[in-house]
Formats: structure tokens, sequence, C-alpha cells
């Protein structure tokens, strides 16, 4: 999956455009995008002040057409994140090779970054596969 011109994108919260910030589910939705599968901003009015609802939550909940995967992950599966200070997820990754070790996510302070899987295994909430690339 080639998304090597994202990394280093700004965080912006509520960002969606790669070329002035993305937040985590900005990325998601570029990321799918590139993919052909458009999804729903369903998050374009999340901010970090929502205490009930966030993307890592959100996704979570989009049961159909999301399924929750076990290994082997591939390429676009989504990675849904719940911080060890957060009550709900509330963080979004998605996979970037088919060995599904490591994740493209934007994170602040960090921006748009490549991490291994395994950096932040103990706070994976879930993973789940889009029906469009199952």
């Amino acid at each position: 999956m080639d998304v090597e011109d994202l990394i280093s994108s700004v965080y912006v919260p509520g960002g969606r455009d790669p070329a002035t910030g993305l937040d985590c589910y900005g990325l998601l939705l570029e990321v799918f995008r590139r993919l052909g599968v458009g999804l729903p901003d369903v998050a374009a009015d999340w901010s970090p002040t929502w205490a009930d609802e966030s993307p890592g939550d959100l996704v979570a909940q989009l049961h159909a057409p999301w399924s929750e995967v076990s290994r082997p992950y591939r390429a676009g599966d989504v990675v849904v994140i719940k911080w060890p200070s957060k009550d709900l997820p509330d963080h979004v990754g998605v996979l970037v090779d088919d060995r599904g070790t490591r994740m493209i996510h934007a994170l602040l302070g960090t921006g748009t970054a490549v991490w291994k899987l395994s950096r932040v295994r103990q706070w994976v909430h879930g993973v789940y596969r889009h029906e469009a690339l199952a």
C-alpha cells in the first residue's frame, strides 16, 4: 500500500486534506479513498472534547460493513486503539503491509507516521476489515 506521501503530514483536529493536515479519521478516509472505498465522514464533527464518541469508537460501532478480524491481518485492516488514559477507543490506524506488522496513523504531536503494530499491541481494542476489502 503506497502511503509514503502521507507520512509526516501535520496533525490537525478534524483535518481531511493531506496538504493541510489530517487527524486519525481523516487519514483513514484518505487511505480508503485511495483504495477505492468511500467511507462516510461520520467523525466530521468529532473533537477531543466529546466524551462519548471518538473515531475509534465510531469504527468499532459500524458493524456492517466492518467485520472484526484476527490474524492474519492484511493491508487496509483498521486498527482501533484505546489508550490507557481513555474510557473509550479514541484512535484509528490502517495496516499498510500484508504481514500486519505496520500501521499508518496520525497523532497529535507526531503527525502522520508509520509505526510497528507491536508498539501499540497492548492498547489494540480490535482490528476491522471493510467488506469491500474482504
